[in-house]
C-alpha cells in the first residue's frame, strides 16, 4: 500500500526545498560579501540538516524575507485540519512483481549483476514462482481430495453404497416377481415368441463374436498354394543365372528369320558428310514365332515403308558408327513391333549397310 498526498503538497513540498536553498545561498553571499580579500566570494554548504551554522528559525526568516506570500501558504497549509492522504490500492499482480524485484535486488551480488543486466529475470522468476505455488496447490488439493475419499469409503460410503445395492436389489427382485405374475396369464404362442426372440438375440451376438475374432467356420487347410513345393515329391535347388537355358535364344530352336531386302534412303547431314548422304540396307528380322515371320512378310509393303522413314530421321555419322549401328537397330525394332498382332520381333540384324557420306 503507497500513500500520495492530495492538492499541492508536492509542488509545495518541491517549492520549500527551493526557497530554502535560495535563502541558504542568500545567507552565505551575505556572509561571503564582507570577506574583502576573496575575490571570487566564499560558498557554504547548502546542506540544510546538517549545517549547524544555520538554524530552522534562520531558514523561516529568509523565507519571509524573501518571499512572503509563500510563507503565507505554507501557515495555511499547515492549519488545514481537513488536509489528508489518499490511498491507491496497487493489485495483487504489481505487488508481488514489486516484491520478486526486492528479493532480486536484496540478493547476494552475483545475482544482482544479472538483476542488472537483464531487469526481465523478474518477471520470469515470477511466473515459475507462481507456477510452483499452482503446482504445490494441485498436489496438496490432490492428496487431501484422496484422503476425503479413503475417509469416505471406509465410512460413509461403505454404508451408503451397501444401502444402494440393497434397494437396487430389491428393485430388481419385484420387478421380476411382477414380471413373472404377468408372464404367467399369456397365452403359449406369446411365451414361445418371447423365447425364441431371446434365443436369437444370444445366436447374434455368438456369431458377431466369433465373426471379429477367430470366423464362424474354421478352416484348417489354405486355400490357395504359394509355393508347389509343399506339395511335392522332392525340390531341388539351382542357380537361374547360370544353370538356365533361354527358351527364344537357342540352338535347339529353329531361327525364324525373314530377310528384308535393299533400301536405299537419304540420310540427314551431320559433320563428317557431305550435302547430300544416302544410305543402303539389307536387314533380317527375327521373329518369336513362325506367325510373326508370316505377318512381317504379309505386310512386307507396310513395314517397309516404316523402316525407310525411320531410317531417314539418323544422321550420317550415326548410321557410319557402330554405336550409332545400335541405336539404329534398336529403333528399327521398336517401329515394326508397334505395327505387329501376332507377336514381336525379338531382334533386327544387319546383313548389308552402306553409307555414302
Amino acid at each position: 500500500m503507497y500513500l500520495i498526498g492530495k492538492g499541492v503538497e508536492n509542488s509545495v513540498s518541491l517549492k520549500v526545498i527551493a526557497t530554502r536553498r535560495k535563502a541558504t545561498t542568500a545567507l552565505a553571499d551575505s556572509k561571503g560579501a564582507g570577506d574583502k580579500d576573496n575575490k571570487k566570494g566564499v560558498q557554504f554548504p547548502l546542506d540544510v540538516e546538517g549545517d549547524d551554522a544555520l538554524s530552522i528559525e534562520d531558514i523561516d526568516l529568509a523565507i519571509n524575507e524573501e518571499d512572503p506570500e509563500f510563507a503565507n501558504q505554507v501557515s495555511q497549509i499547515a492549519k488545514d485540519k481537513d488536509l489528508s492522504f489518499s490511498q491507491i490500492d496497487i493489485s495483487a499482480a504489481d505487488q508481488a512483481l514489486i516484491e520478486e524485484r526486492e528479493r532480486w535486488e536484496k540478493a547476494p551480488r552475483p545475482v544482482r549483476m544479472i538483476y542488472k543486466i537483464f531487469p526481465f529475470v523478474a518477471r520470469i522468476s515470477l511466473l515459475f514462482r507462481r507456477l510452483k505455488n499452482k503446482i504445490f496447490s494441485l498436489l496438496k488439493w490432490i492428496k487431501d481430495s484422496l484422503k476425503k475419499a479413503i475417509v469416505y469409503i471406509f465410512t460413509e460410503g461403505r454404508r451408503n453404497a451397501g444401502a444402494k445395492i440393497k434397494g437396487g436389489l430389491q428393485k430388481v427382485t419385484g420387478s421380476l416377481s411382477k414380471f413373472s405374475s404377468y408372464f404367467k396369464y399369456l397365452p403359449w404362442p406369446t411365451k414361445l415368441l418371447f423365447f425364441g426372440t431371446i434365443c436369437l438375440a444370444i445366436f447374434t451376438g455368438i456369431f458377431i463374436f466369433r465373426s471379429m475374432t477367430t470366423g464362424v467356420i474354421k478352416i484348417d487347410d489354405a486355400l490357395f498354394l504359394p509355393s508347389l513345393e509343399q506339395v511335392a515329391d522332392s525340390a531341388t535347388a539351382y542357380n537361374p543365372d547360370t544353370e538356365t537355358e533361354s527358351l527364344y535364344d537357342n540352338l535347339r530352336v529353329s531361327n525364324n528369320l525373314l530377310l528384308i531386302t535393299k533400301m536405299v534412303v537419304n540420310l540427314k547431314k551431320s559433320e563428317n558428310s557431305g550435302s547430300n548422304p544416302m544410305g543402303a540396307f539389307e536387314f533380317f528380322v527375327e521373329g518369336s514365332s513362325a506367325e510373326v515371320v508370316i505377318e512381317v512378310k504379309d505386310r512386307e509393303v507396310e513395314i517397309r515403308d516404316r523402316m525407310q522413314r525411320t531410317l531417314e530421321e539418323l544422321t550420317f555419322d550415326q548410321v557410319d558408327t557402330a554405336a550409332g549401328k545400335e541405336f539404329m537397330l534398336e529403333r528399327l525394332k521398336k517401329e515394326i513391333n508397334a505395327l505387329l498382332t501376332t507377336g514381336k520381333i525379338k531382334k533386327v540384324l544387319i546383313k548389308t549397310a552402306i553409307a555414302k557420306p
